[in-house]
């Protein structure tokens, strides 16, 4: 059953994706933040309280964060919807790169590449997961290891649609 974390359990989680991302904490603001196995979501907080009505849940509001090998990992919802917000650890792909990336599992970046995909003059840390934009856009969010190196994230759907084709099947549209 969900259940509605205590202020000090919800500032950790803010605190996070306001340090990570520097998400803004008064865009979650509005937002209880359930917890529910090893996953968080975000859900409007009602006008009034309100009983569970059944005690058979598996999700409820918004995916937030998950537990993902022991690191908070932000969902492809939650980046989707509150992405155009972060300030900080933001790279800009192509839609080449990001076939490489979804089609080989991960992509290395150079230097140069990763000053110039970074969005505007934010910090991009060396580790740990970042928004990847696509034509201005958050499309999920990718592990940033070694500084360079970056690993597909991505839902296996997302990966399908952006993968380079298998000789004789097309071209990437």
């Amino acid at each position: 059953m969900p259940r509605s974390l205590g202020p000090a359990e919800k500032a950790l989680l803010i605190h996070y994706i306001e340090d990570r991302f520097a998400i803004p904490p008064l865009a979650l603001a509005p937002f209880e933040i359930l917890t529910f196995s090893r996953q968080a979501f975000l859900m409007r907080r009602p006008p009034r309280a309100f009983e569970w009505q059944s005690p058979y849940f598996v999700r409820a509001g918004l995916p937030f964060l998950r537990d993902a090998a022991g690191f908070l990992k932000p969902t492809t919802c939650f980046i989707q919807r509150f992405g155009h917000l972060a300030r900080k650890n933001r790279i800009e792909l192509d839609r080449t790169r990001l076939a490489q990336l979804c089609t080989n599992g991960e992509i290395t970046l150079d230097e140069e590449e990763v000053s110039r995909r970074a969005k505007g003059e934010q910090v991009l840390s060396p580790t740990g997961y970042v928004i990847i934009d696509v034509a201005g856009h958050p499309l999920g969010c990718c592990l940033l290891v070694e500084g360079n190196r970056l690993l597909n994230r991505l839902p296996k759907s997302l990966r399908n649609a952006f993968k380079l084709p298998e000789e004789g099947q097309g071209a990437l549209q």
